[in-house]
Order: structure tokens, then sequence, then C-alpha cells
């Protein structure tokens, strides 16, 4: 039973290495974390491993926000006893001070490896706020090498602070990834492929896929389920990797009602997202139109932030944009090239941060089509 809000157990058993099937009773390896008096929260994420004849119990302990830790148990028998080191924690951002300039905060969740010259390193989660404990890009993976210490691995020492670039590994080049994955990058999709890359995703596995790819476009089917909807909206996006970003599309669509809307996106989830469409006015005139919604919007489709006039007229394409600047959120359109033209600038972008939607997976910038009628 918790005995606080937070209070959790980890528990450990023998099990058949073929099977899988239980072969010892479970029993309680950590409870609470490294010292239950001082009422530690979500232990969980736990690793073991055996060195130099010692079984080390590796946590997450302090939950995933800015109190987020790694700590170390030690026992002679892969059951336990387990014993917390006096040196814990072994990994923590915690005890720096909280206006630091461009913090890494909330590590933990840490996993250990050795490279082919038994150098040790660790890989774990971490986020990198633009401002209090607000950020959009969820939580992210970060390398460190690892040194140890009185007999345990330690990540950072006491007032260490995390780096944003390191020495790499001593290891063979790698060939070059499909998708850049670290550091400044522009990528582009021309949709030339027979399927979509996998770091494309929707929002919930649809029961019908609602695209196809047609020589080098995305062609959406716009669907009743819009951005917001707890159905299947017809929406593809990729998350969103860096504090200041941008992303930009060109859309085709002609409506058939005021509510039909085809355009670009920053989600986090249902209740919290903006949504920059091109639709048409009730006179038949083509307009773009930016909506929000922040969490307590009772209408699923939120509320409307800007209307205007598009840039092209009914039935000619048109380019959206989103400008990702921290706590800020930019909208342009464009009839062609690099004439953009303000929607609305200056949104609050916290809206979609894990601290006020929840969630800590970040925002994904995507596409979307969405029509009132069949």
């Amino acid at each position: 039973e918790p005995l606080y809000e937070g209070h959790r157990a980890v528990w450990i058993r023998e099990v058949d290495a073929q099977t899988f099937e239980p072969v010892s009773d479970a029993v309680v390896a950590v409870n609470g974390g490294v010292d239950l008096s001082e009422q530690p929260v979500w232990i969980e994420g736990p690793h073991l491993y055996k060195v130099d004849g010692k079984y080390l119990l590796s946590a997450a302990e302090g939950g995933t926000g800015p109190q987020h830790s790694q700590v170390i148990l030690i026992a002679k028998s892969p059951l336990g006893p387990f014993t917390p080191h006096p040196d814990n924690p072994i990994l923590t951002q915690r005890d720096l001070p909280e206006d630091r300039a461009e913090p890494i905060t909330s590590v933990g969740h840490a996993d250990f490896t050795q490279d082919s010259e038994g150098n040790w390193w660790a890989v774990f989660l971490g986020t990198r706020p633009y401002q209090g404990n607000e950020y959009n890009t969820g939580r992210e993976t970060f390398l460190m090498p690892v040194s140890w210490d009185n007999g345990i691995p330690r990540i950072t020492k006491p007032g260490d602070v995390i780096p944003h670039v390191i020495d790499r590994p001593a290891l063979p080049a790698q060939p070059k990834a499909s998708l850049p994955l670290t550091g400044n990058f522009t990528y582009t999709d021309e949709f030339e492929e027979d399927v979509l890359p996998l770091h494309w995703l929707t929002v919930r596995i649809p029961a019908q896929k609602a695209y196809r790819l047609e020589n080098g476009e995305l062609v959406l089917e716009a669907r009743a389920d819009g951005v917001g909807s707890p159905g299947q909206p017809s929406f593809l996006a990729r998350r969103q990797q860096h504090t200041n970003a941008e992303a930009y599309t060109e859309v085709s669509f002609v409506p058939g009602d005021n509510d039909d809307e085809a355009g670009i996106a920053a989600f986090q989830n249902d209740a919290a997202y903006y949504a920059l469409g091109l639709s048409m006015s009730e006179d038949g005139k083509a307009i773009v139109r930016l909506r929000k919604r922040a969490g307590d919007a009772t209408d699923k489709d939120g509320e409307i932030v800007a209307e205007v006039p598009a840039a092209t007229p009914l039935g000619a394409s048109l380019k959206l944009r989103i400008v990702s600047r921290g706590p800020e959120i930019d909208f342009y359109q464009a009839a062609r090239g690099d004439d953009w033209e303000p929607v609305a600038l200056g949104e609050d972008s916290t809206i979609l941060s894990t601290e006020k939607a929840g969630g800590f997976v970040g925002t994904l910038l995507g596409v979307y089509a969405q029509s009132a009628g069949d």
C-alpha cells in the first residue's frame, strides 16, 4: 500500500529464461527509493548489472520533472537485499540554480554500456526548457561518459552541468542517417517514395489509411474527424526537434463549405494545438483561419484566433508556415516564394508545453485536412 503520493516500489523475481514463467516469488528490491524517510517519489525504470561480482540496481527517482535523478543500490545476490549507495544520486541537475542559461533538466532513466575499448557510457532522458519548466520538444536522449567512483558508475558529480556537446565515443564511422537526429538542419520531404518514412506519425493508429502518395504529392482525405477530435483525424506529422524551428507546406485544397479546412498544425494533444488552415468564407472567398485549443476549451475545434483573406484565390495552391520561437509562435501564408504575410504573430507557444498540456512526448508539426460533410 502506498504510504504517500508518489510512493512506489521496485520488485524482483526469478523467471525461467526459456519460458519466462516465474521461478520464485516476487520480493521488494527497493521500497520508495534511496531513503524512505525522505518520502522519495516514483522509483522506476530499473536496470540490473553485475560488475566485479556485485549486483548494481540502477533506477530513476524523483519523477519526470526537475527533481528527476538516477540512483544506485548494491547487493551480493540478484534478489537482494539491496543497499543504497551513500554517494547517490549518480545523475541529476536538481542541485543547480534554476535560472542558469540554456539548462538541461529532468534527467534520469539512464542505461549503461561499454565501448570496444572498455570505456563506459550512459544514455539517459532529459529536457531543454526555454523558460521555467516549459519545453515543446519533449524528452530527449542524451549521451555522456561514465566514470567509476567509490565502486559505482557516476554520470554527474554534485554541481556538474550537463553539456550540450561532448566528444563522441571512439567508434567506427557509421553511414549517414536518412534523417538528421541532432544539431541544426533543414529537412524537406518531396513525397517521392512509395511509402512514408517512419518519422511520419498519426495521432492514433488509423482503422483505414487517410492518405496516398501520388506524383510527388501527399494526398490527404478530408475527414469529418478534425484536429482535436478523439477519433481518427486526417493528420500526418513529425516531431519538433528544436526550440527554434519552422515548418511549411504548400496546400492545394478547394473547400466546399465554411467548415472545410486543410493546412498545417502544431499539435501536442487533442486539447492543445494550433491549426492554420485554408478554408472558405460564407460568401465563397478563400480565407486562412488560425484556430487554437488550450486545454480548457469545450469546443473540440477550439477558438478562432485569426481569420484573414487568403493570399491566393479559391482553387489556387497556398503556402502555410509555422515558426516556433520558444514561448512564442508565429503563423504565415504566402502565394509564392518567400513572400510571407503574417496571419498571427507572437501567439502563446507555452500551451503546447509539457508543463501546461501534460505528457512529455513533445509537439508534432504536420499537415491535416478536415471536412464538415461526408
